[in-house]
């Protein structure tokens, strides 16, 4: 007697946005794995149907155009699941439909809308967003079979929020992006003197003032020396550019947003990668930079010194002065640059996207197995 394959829906609606790395590299080693007896729903945005398309037979790409936080979210996806009764849903993402009460596992990268205050958003909308969102959360995690995490620090944080039981997360490390740099770097936007570089969105979280600052407190050492913010230039983009002019900083490059190739371009040709971040769930691009052969200084904050380990420079995010000391470190220094490519190299062999997959796999398979 032959059992019908188990339906797995996937729902990669992030695929376009910063968290889509995750999306994209967990559907293209998903597909490579032996996935028989089992089908999968790859549920996308309208206009993410064009950008990706499945490699293995049992995966499809089924529209599911709901904007997450959106009451379309909570009432049109909650449908659309409901009429496909799925044996699984992974929510590749925290925004999910709060009540949905089919089988599902959900990944949660990190708690940081729910404590972190963005002073760019008016403060009665973004409060109530954070309410809705904590809301949201919290039945989502209660009402899951599993949660996958990205490292122990968010796993704690989740613990921590929704008083559950250890044995119901797996942590699965994420990995730089294999295919850094295969194309050809395009070097018309790097600068001809020494720069160090931020790629990343400029959310006041991120902490790119803080980084700006210490980059002017040693242009009297060293003043050729720029910083490179590469992201696209919205609204807190706007005003981080507004208070590094109130301030009269100098040297500071904003790129907007650019091509792959230009990206990599800039990581081949920087001096040093800097994630000044005071909250992260995971750090990727710190990752990234590694993987381009970049020096890389960090924040000690949340989960970064679990994820880079003995590869980076660490600093408090709240002290500019203690960066600044390591920003001249790093430009004087290059045995100590070199120190850090090395370890760096050495660090990347322990994380992998096919090792993400395979651990993802076997947590559908125990939440199928209930």
């Amino acid at each position: 007697m032959s059992h019908s394959p188990a339906r797995i829906a996937i729902d990669a609606r992030i695929l376009s946005k910063s968290t889509g790395t995750y999306a994209r590299y967990l559907l293209k080693y998903l597909q490579q794995l032996d996935t028989t007896g089992y089908e999968f729903d790859v549920l996308l945005r309208s206009d993410d149907l064009e950008k990706w398309s499945p490699s293995a037979p049992n995966f499809r790409a089924v529209e599911a155009e709901y904007r997450d936080f959106t009451f379309a979210e909570q009432i049109g996806f909650l449908k659309q699941l409901n009429r496909e009764k799925y044996d699984l849903v992974h929510f590749c993402m925290q925004q999910q439909p709060a009540l949905y009460r089919g089988n599902k596992v959900a990944t949660f990268h990190d708690l940081t809308l729910l404590k972190w205050r963005n002073p760019a958003k008016n403060y009665f909308i973004f409060r109530v967003k954070q309410l809705a969102a904590k809301f949201v959360f919290y039945s989502s995690i209660k009402t899951a079979k599993h949660i996958i995490v990205p490292s122990k620090y968010s796993a704690d944080d989740v613990i921590q929020f929704a008083k559950i039981p250890n044995n119901k997360l797996t942590v699965t490390y994420l990995a730089a992006d294999p295919e850094a740099s295969t194309g050809v770097a395009d070097s018309s936007i790097v600068p001809n003197s020494p720069f160090v570089l931020y790629v990343g969105n400029f959310f006041s979280y991120k902490n790119v003032e803080t980084l700006g600052i210490a980059v002017n407190k040693i242009l009297e050492k060293h003043p050729d020396l720029k910083l490179v913010l590469v992201g696209r230039l919205d609204e807190a983009g706007q005003q981080l550019k507004e208070i590094f002019a109130e301030n009269n900083l100098k040297n500071i490059i904003f790129t907007g947003y650019i091509s792959d190739a230009q990206r990599d371009a800039l990581y081949e040709a920087a001096t040093a990668y800097v994630f000044p971040s005071f909250m992260e769930g995971f750090g990727l691009p710190g990752l990234e930079a590694m993987s381009h052969g970049l020096p890389v200084i960090s924040s000690n904050a949340t989960c970064l010194p679990e994820v880079y380990k003995d590869a980076a420079l660490y600093f408090d995010p709240s002290n500019s002065d203690e960066l600044a000391l390591l920003l001249d470190a790093i430009v004087e220094d290059s045995q100590l640059r070199q120190d850090l490519v090395l370890k760096g190299r050495k660090l990347l062999e322990s994380y992998s996207w096919q090792k993400t997959a395979e651990e993802t796999f076997e947590v559908y398979k125990k939440a199928l197995k209930g």
